[in-house]
Protein backbone atom coordinates (compact mmCIF):
# COMPACT_ATOMS: atom_id res chain seq x y z
CA UNK A 1 0.00 0.00 0.00
CA UNK A 2 0.96 3.32 -0.97
CA UNK A 3 0.87 5.67 2.04
CA UNK A 4 0.76 9.57 1.79
CA UNK A 5 1.19 12.09 4.77
CA UNK A 6 1.23 15.38 4.56
CA UNK A 7 2.18 18.79 5.82
CA UNK A 8 4.93 17.90 7.81
CA UNK A 9 5.20 18.82 10.39
CA UNK A 10 1.34 19.14 11.14
CA UNK A 11 -0.14 22.45 12.41
CA UNK A 12 -3.77 21.66 12.62
CA UNK A 13 -5.01 18.83 10.43
CA UNK A 14 -3.26 15.76 9.25
CA UNK A 15 -4.34 14.65 5.50
CA UNK A 16 -3.81 10.95 4.43
CA UNK A 17 -4.38 9.15 0.95
CA UNK A 18 -3.70 5.87 0.42
CA UNK A 19 -3.65 3.96 -3.08
CA UNK A 20 -6.28 1.53 -2.03
CA UNK A 21 -10.09 1.54 -0.46
CA UNK A 22 -9.84 0.57 3.51
CA UNK A 23 -13.17 -0.64 3.99
CA UNK A 24 -12.88 -0.50 8.03
CA UNK A 25 -10.54 2.38 8.60
CA UNK A 26 -8.92 2.32 12.00
CA UNK A 27 -6.04 4.81 12.92
CA UNK A 28 -4.39 4.81 15.50
CA UNK A 29 -1.13 7.52 16.22
CA UNK A 30 1.28 6.71 19.30
CA UNK A 31 4.12 9.20 20.30
CA UNK A 32 7.50 7.71 20.90
CA UNK A 33 7.03 6.47 24.26
CA UNK A 34 4.02 4.34 22.92
CA UNK A 35 1.55 6.25 24.72
CA UNK A 36 -1.93 6.61 21.70
CA UNK A 37 -2.28 10.82 21.21
CA UNK A 38 -5.23 9.95 18.60
CA UNK A 39 -6.93 6.75 18.37
CA UNK A 40 -10.43 7.19 15.58
CA UNK A 41 -12.42 4.05 14.03
CA UNK A 42 -13.93 5.55 10.63
CA UNK A 43 -17.85 4.92 9.59
CA UNK A 44 -17.20 4.27 5.95
CA UNK A 45 -14.43 3.32 3.41
CA UNK A 46 -11.82 5.78 1.94
CA UNK A 47 -8.67 6.77 0.36
CA UNK A 48 -8.75 9.80 1.88
CA UNK A 49 -8.72 10.74 5.59
CA UNK A 50 -8.56 14.59 7.38
CA UNK A 51 -7.32 13.91 10.84
CA UNK A 52 -7.92 16.86 12.92
CA UNK A 53 -4.74 17.02 15.75
CA UNK A 54 -4.84 19.07 19.11
CA UNK A 55 -1.65 20.54 19.94
CA UNK A 56 0.68 17.64 19.60
CA UNK A 57 4.37 18.40 20.90
CA UNK A 58 7.03 18.53 18.53
CA UNK A 59 8.40 14.94 18.34
CA UNK A 60 8.48 11.59 16.20
CA UNK A 61 5.03 9.67 16.06
CA UNK A 62 3.99 6.80 14.32
CA UNK A 63 0.86 6.12 12.81
CA UNK A 64 -0.66 2.73 12.10
CA UNK A 65 -3.67 2.16 9.46
CA UNK A 66 -5.53 -0.80 10.08
CA UNK A 67 -8.45 -2.13 7.93
CA UNK A 68 -10.28 -4.16 10.34
CA UNK A 69 -8.03 -6.33 12.21
CA UNK A 70 -5.50 -6.07 9.43
CA UNK A 71 -2.25 -3.57 9.80
CA UNK A 72 -1.99 -1.44 6.24
CA UNK A 73 0.55 0.90 6.84
CA UNK A 74 2.94 1.58 9.98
Amino acid sequence: INLKLYPNPVVKELNLSVDELIRQPYIVITNISGQKVYEQQFSTAAKRFFIQLPQLPKGTYTLRLMDGKELKAE
